[in-house]
């Protein structure tokens, strides 16, 4: 069902991805809930903090996303040999689940706007 907190820096964080990346999304993510209103019909808004415009996502659009970003990070932390694979191999395995979730990343224009902040 729909939760109201992500759990996808900490999946980052079991993962071993770097800490500058996890830094990265904490920080984002503190901007967004900085930035976060709710208009007059209850869609969720978030800045884009680095054009200062104003961007609406539904819930149904974050939720999705939200589970989409969750099943990347978990299927790549299962991934078999993570812990022994080298950083161009890492890449690749990254690269192939981008390849597999692209059609699903296309779709939602949050999961896109999250991919573009960081």
């Amino acid at each position: 069902g729909v939760c109201d907190q992500s759990f996808g820096i900490h999946v980052a964080e079991l993962a071993n991805f770097p800490e500058s990346i996890v830094r990265l999304a904490k920080r984002k993510v503190e901007e967004l809930e900085d930035f976060g209103v709710k208009d007059a019909g209850g869609e969720a808004q978030a800045m884009d903090v680095d054009s200062s415009e104003s961007v609406t996502f539904t819930k149904r659009q974050m939720a999705d996303g939200s589970r989409l970003i969750e099943l990347f990070l978990s299927e790549f932390t299962n991934t078999p040999g993570l812990s022994d694979m080298a950083s161009d191999q890492i890449a690749l395995r990254v690269n192939e689940l981008r390849a597999k979730y692209d059609s699903d990343i296309s779709a939602n224009a949050w999961v896109q706007h999250v991919i573009a902040t960081l």
